[in-house]
């Protein structure tokens, strides 16, 4: 098993998501491990 696949789309920072990279309607707000980035729905910030 793929210990990378266990933490993609893990939850994370305040109801985040562990992505390989944020989506532009979201914000990184954490890092995962394997430099996965904690993603939170919403409006990044300016």
């Amino acid at each position: 098993m793929n210990p990378l696949s266990s933490e993609l789309y893990r939850r994370c920072y305040k109801n985040g998501t562990c992505r390989l990279e944020c989506f532009g309607s979201e914000m990184l707000v954490a890092y995962c491990m394997f430099q996965l980035e904690c993603c939170l729905k919403g409006n990044p910030e300016p």
